[in-house]
């Protein structure tokens, strides 16, 4: 995951940080350019619930990837890339 977060967010700029309804969630706007050198925007959520917490990379409003898959079976919500 490390590695992954490194790929994604190294040199990029964080534009905006605000909890999501006041919930226990942080959201980090990012912006930056990629491989190709297009500049592309980001997301780093971050949900602090207790052995929920779950770190969620999101680009267009797709998921990339997420630390902790949720399948649609395991919850009541379905975290999965793509």
């Amino acid at each position: 995951m490390t590695m992954f977060l490194r790929k994604h967010f190294e040199g990029n700029i964080i534009n905006n940080i605000y909890t999501y309804n006041l919930d226990r969630t942080i959201v980090f706007e990012t912006s930056g350019f990629n491989e190709i050198g297009d500049n592309e925007s980001k997301k780093l959520i971050i949900e602090l619930m207790g052995r929920y917490t779950n770190l969620i990379v999101v680009k267009n409003d797709i998921i990339i990837e997420a630390f902790k898959h949720i399948g649609p079976l395991d919850g009541n919500r379905t975290i999965l890339p793509g």
